[in-house]
């Protein structure tokens, strides 16, 4: 464990070098490295030093010697992020412009003890997000290390656990509990376990009905190096329909997944079973069988395809089901042009018993300094010929690209980081979709509520902005936020438009050990039905979290959530909504 928190503490920080390179400095030809490694004025042998070209990334690396001093062999000229790293330590990190043809370096290691728990949490949440390339090279230098250095195996575990305090007795009840362990399990295998369960309950119920909504997860992810291991997950969640107003079935999903992930390639086996949840009395079961390989992968291109074969059966009223099959194939491609420049291509198409499609696709993006690019893409789909009379529809997570491919979508993004004003994405996008489609914006109880139904025609425009920043050392926040809107290209009444409206805000002020988490939620839909109303959703979390500063991590959780569910007639006061709902929420979160 304690070698692998090394190697993302290390890898993180090369992923954030680049922020300190400045286009406007004259390079020298070659760029000569040495120094010394030490610890409170004693010399570290064996300490692993790296050294990482921020144009190019391409990485040298060498180690100490017994007296400290180490030695890089020659490199290109260029921005170099020179990190030094050895077991028991905090890794130590400089920057080396190249204004001179040859720097010494003096690294003054650290123990890892002060690392701070909060650190390490933030060292575990970025890893995913690292160049796996980077990850797989730093792991193999590290693990080439003498055995005597392996790091004693230790777990890692958290536990949180919340439920609701409610303002009025006629207010519905909130529980929730997560679990998490993570840790080395044998010979160089990790292994990260979670779980959650969520309940909601209506106090106007008998207690011997089902809960007004319920749901399970459990995720597993077995790993041997960061490109290579096992992933299982497995939930299940169901609902019931009363702010659907027409519908009184209950609704449900449930899914399971498989993932094996090799250097370069994934296989995914994937069941998605779904009950009521765009009409009453229909349901669906899809199983998928997919694989990703990575063909070609120089220093300036790359080339992966995927393939995805898969039986969906859907089951509408009274109808007799039938199996749908269909073939799907994807390719995609980046070649840098130059240094500013890349280039991203690629197609999906899709071949079933009903028809065929195919939609090229292409991006382009335009660095205009180290920590800063324009994107700009596009998606067409240029053949079509599926059966309108058979639309298979389809559930989308948010945070998920789906299995659907819309008739054409267009975005600009504008991304920029540095190290004082922090990391900002701002992603303007224009789609239409052709099928029927739900979008849940929430993973977890409240999936059904927090929705938006699409169907075929509507066209929808989104904004989406993310930012965040440490401020010093203390301060950390984290802002993202969505709003958009949908409606058919055949109507222009303002009724007919739907809107979404979702932000987060994440704080945490490492001092004292205090978070804060809001999130907003305001969905607004036309129902089709004969009564014409229109929906509303609107949500607010406030939640607050305060460590107790005890020997075992315990964190005291409190927030407060409001929420408001109902329909109104177009053309009427809003006030005819349901009422604000309040309740209070507490609860303690522990780690090990």
């Amino acid at each position: 464990m304690q070698r692998q928190i090394k190697v993302i503490a290390l890898a993180t920080l090369l992923a954030l070098a680049a922020r300190d390179a400045h286009p406007d400095v004259k390079l020298t030809d070659v760029v000569q490295v040495l120094g010394t490694v030490t610890n409170a004025a004693r010399p570290v042998e064996d300490a692993l030093v790296v050294a990482l070209n921020l144009s190019t990334f391409y990485a040298t690396q060498t180690f100490s010697a017994p007296d400290g001093s180490f030695k890089l062999p020659p490199m290109q000229a260029g921005v170099y992020r020179i990190i030094a790293v050895k077991r028991g330590f905090a890794p130590a990190i400089a920057t080396v412009m190249p204004k001179a043809p040859q720097h010494a370096l003096s690294f003054k290691l650290q123990n890892e003890q002060s690392l701070s728990r909060s650190k390490k949490d933030e060292i575990w949440a970025v890893r995913s997000s690292l160049p796996k390339d980077i990850l797989r090279d730093i792991d193999a230098v590290l693990g080439a290390m003498p055995a005597q250095q392996t790091p004693v195996p230790r777990f890692e575990a958290s536990m949180m656990s919340m439920a609701s305090v409610d303002a009025e007795v006629s207010n519905t009840s909130l529980a929730s509990t997560e679990v998490g362990i993570r840790g080395p399990v044998g010979k160089g295998w990790t292994l990260d376990f979670q779980g959650n369960m969520h309940e909601m309950n209506d106090p106007s119920l008998d207690a011997a009905d089902d809960p007004l909504a319920e749901s399970a997860a459990v995720v597993m992810e077995l790993r041997s190096g960061a490109d290579d291991g096992y992933r299982i997950a497995s939930s299940k969640s169901s609902w019931r329909n009363g702010e659907l107003l027409t519908r009184t079935g209950a609704a449900g999903i449930q899914t399971h997944n498989f993932e094996w992930t090799r250097p370069g390639s994934k296989v995914q086996v994937r069941y998605l079973s779904q009950d009521n949840i765009f009409e009453e009395s229909s349901n669906s079961e899809l199983f998928e069988l997919s694989g990703d390989k990575m063909l070609v992968k120089t220093q300036r291109s790359r080339l992966g395809v995927s393939m995805t074969i898969g039986q969906e059966t859907y089951v509408a009223h009274s109808a007799d089901a039938v199996p749908y099959r269909t073939a799907n194939l994807a390719a995609n491609g980046e070649f840098a042009a130059g240094r500013a420049i890349v280039l991203h291509y690629g197609f999906h198409t899709r071949v079933g018993e009903t028809g065929s499609e195919w939609a090229p696709q292409t991006a382009a993006e335009w660095r205009l300094s180290p920590n800063r690019s324009i994107i700009l893409s596009g998606m067409y789909k240029v053949y079509d010929d599926r059966a309108a009379t058979f639309d298979v529809p389809s559930l989308v997570f948010w945070t998920q690209s789906g299995n659907t491919s819309p008739r054409y979508r267009y975005s600009a993004a504008l991304r920029s980081e540095g190290e004082q004003s922090g990391t900002f994405s701002a992603v303007a996008t224009v789609s239409a979709v052709d099928s029927l489609v739900r979008i849940v914006f929430d993973q977890g109880v409240d999936q059904l509520v927090d929705g938006l139904y699409l169907e075929p025609g509507d066209e929808r425009r989104d904004i989406s902005l993310a930012y965040n920043r440490n401020i010093g050392r203390h301060l950390a926040v984290d802002l993202s936020t969505s709003a958009g809107t949908a409606e058919s290209e055949n109507s222009s009444s303002e009724e007919s438009r739907k809107h979404y409206l979702i932000g987060d805000l994440h704080s945490h002020y490492r001092p004292t050990g205090t978070s804060i988490k809001v999130s907003y939620r305001n969905i607004e839909q036309p129902h089709p039905s004969p009564l014409d109303l229109v929906l509303q959703t609107e949500r607010m979390n406030v939640t607050m979290g305060q460590s107790l500063h005890l020997p075992l991590d315990v964190r005291l959780l409190i927030g407060m959530e409001l929420a408001r569910l109902g329909a109104y007639a177009p053309g009427t006061e809003q006030e005819t909504l349901a009422p604000v709902e309040r309740r209070y929420v507490g609860g303690l979160s522990f780690n090990f």
